[in-house]
């Protein structure tokens, strides 16, 4: 029996860890989802009124980003809808 390398016991834990954590991983976009729909944040709001009085909103559409601070480590992941 043939042992490993390091670099490919390296690359069997990274895949491993990928197929675990994938599943909560989507639950968890999900979840960010029913926050807000789209999954986008709007900011940088701006409502201007015309001459005739009418409202316009002027808005940036920003990705949702989850931020979790743990110690020395910060984790941040990114949704980014690709349709």
């Amino acid at each position: 029996m043939k042992t490993q390398s390091p670099r490919e016991a390296a690359q069997a834990m990274v895949a491993k860890k990928f197929y675990e954590l994938y599943s909560p991983l989507v639950e968890l976009i999900n979840a960010l989802q029913k926050l807000e729909p789209g999954g986008t944040l709007v900011d940088g709001i701006i409502l201007k009124r015309d001459e005739g009085g009418h409202i316009h909103i002027e808005y940036v559409a920003e990705p949702i980003m989850l931020t979790i601070i743990d110690k020395e480590k910060k984790l941040i992941l990114r949704v980014v809808n690709l349709n």
